[in-house]
């Protein structure tokens, strides 16, 4: 019998580094992905779109956000009905807010004797309003416009952010999601979703047709804060 030693055992394989399967700030790209995609409604479905079995560990992901989650986009209809009846109904709202700045400047308007200038340049004597009148009126407007900026505010981050959907949406049957998640978007991010729509209506409204030829059906505020419309 020999005396030979086994020889030693190979040394061990170093693990990968972190984050080496799915860096998180990467979001994974439609095809054929390995190593394997965590499941989950992010990701949609493993089926082959070609009719044969994929290699092991393998996963196909959908070329778009709604269909890795399931979903189904809103239409450029819905979308545009729901927009329309918001806009009614915070118009709405500001109605009794302007009847009570309007009485309340009506009320006290002053008069005095001023001078005036005509069409031609000839000046005549006229009543004109006084400083304590238009500082009443100043003051209005911009407590107005203050007081509907925190309505709108809390309009949308608290229905369309938190609720996933604003009265205007829940009637036109879709709502508001979290591109990588399906979840609703957040208070924050349906704020900053309302001040981007100012950037999508720049340009004859531009950003908002966007949608209409963009594969995730995104407008340029959807996209600034990634988010999808998709119906319910």
């Amino acid at each position: 019998m020999s005396d030979a030693l086994p020889p030693p055992p190979p040394p061990p394989r170093p693990s990968p580094p972190s984050g080496w399967d799915q860096p998180p700030s990467c979001a994974p790209q439609a095809g054929w992905q390995y190593p394997p995609v965590p499941p989950g409604p992010a990701y949609g479905s493993a089926v082959p779109p070609y009719g044969y079995a994929p290699p092991p560990g393998w996963v196909y992901l959908a070329p778009n956000h709604a269909t890795r989650l399931g979903l189904q986009f809103a239409t450029f209809g819905q979308r545009l009905g729901a927009w329309l009846l918001d806009g009614l109904f915070l118009a709405l709202i500001s109605i009794p807010v302007w009847i009570v700045g309007i009485w309340w400047v009506a009320s006290n308007w002053e008069t005095e004797l001023g001078r005036c200038t005509d069409a031609r340049g000839f000046s005549y004597t006229c009543d004109v309003a006084t400083d304590g009148s238009v500082g009443r009126l100043m003051l209005t407007l911009l407590l107005g416009g203050a007081l509907m900026l925190v309505v709108s505010i809390f309009y949308w981050g608290k229905f369309e952010g938190e609720r996933g959907q604003s009265p205007g949406q829940k009637v036109a049957g879709i709502r508001v999601v979290r591109q990588e998640t399906g979840l609703p978007i957040g208070f924050g991010r349906a704020v900053g979703r309302m001040f981007a729509q100012y950037l999508s209506s720049q340009v004859l409204y531009l950003g908002y047709l966007w949608m209409l030829w963009d594969d995730d059906k995104q407008t340029w505020h959807d996209k600034i804060v990634s988010s999808i419309v998709v119906k319910e």
